[in-house]
């Protein structure tokens, strides 16, 4: 650490979004959405690829934020922890990039506006009323966004922190979704999940399946 360096030098404050509520919106809350999906859709196999997603988002990201804590770049409140004399808070006063917070809450909220965007076919069937539409699929990346800008306010990251934890989120998100379900622009398998280890070269329907959000559920789908 440089002597006298402005950067870390502002003091300690409590977080806006602990760790605990973190962990309310960027897991229960998806899986709060997705139980509600079901009982539009009734299929299983759509809920449980949407909590699939989740879990390997959850994965990747921690992998990213895990590996680039490395670098160990000091929070902006790191002088004030010195001083605080927290052996634990100085340990966690190096991992500033990128931000946790913003990770997690991008990867959730991005699989959340993805999963949206596929129930209500808003990419895939122009039809009207899609951009109201569209902007309630997308709110959640607004609650990602001010759970991201809360941590330089709470002197918890820098800007750039956030950003590549943002970035990081989205790109996880976006990846595990499409892991595990058909593109959302594919008019015809709009969201349809892909089942692993089917042939479709082999499978006269594939390609030929109902929008999510129309077909009802099936006992080998349970």
């Amino acid at each position: 650490m440089v002597p006298n360096d402005t950067d870390t030098a502002y003091p300690y404050k409590d977080s806006t979004i602990s760790n605990a509520v973190l962990y309310i919106l960027s897991i229960l809350f998806p899986f709060v959405v997705f139980l509600v999906g079901l009982g539009f859709n009734r299929r299983l196999i759509v809920f449980h690829h949407a909590l699939l997603s989740l879990l390997e988002g959850w994965a990747l990201t921690t992998g990213f934020k895990q590996w680039m804590n490395l670098v160990g770049r000091y929070r902006p409140d790191f002088q004030d922890r010195l001083a605080r004399g927290d052996s634990s808070e100085i340990d966690d006063g190096h991992n500033s990039y990128p931000s946790g917070h913003a990770a997690y809450m991008f990867v959730a909220m991005t699989i959340i506006a993805w999963y949206l965007i596929s129930l209500t076919g808003v990419l895939a069937r122009p039809a009207r009323f899609n951009f109201p539409l569209a902007l309630v699929c997308i709110s959640p990346l607004v609650l990602s966004t001010f759970v991201a800008v809360t941590r330089p306010a709470d002197h918890k990251h820098h800007f750039s922190d956030i950003n590549a934890g943002s970035f990081i989120g989205l790109a996880c998100g976006t990846f595990a979704f499409l892991l595990n379900f058909h593109s959302p622009l594919d008019e015809h398998r709009c969201g349809e999940p892909k089942l692993r280890g089917a042939d479709p070269a082999g499978d006269p329907a594939a390609g030929k399946q109902e929008p999510m959000a129309e077909r009802p559920l099936q006992r080998d789908e349970a």
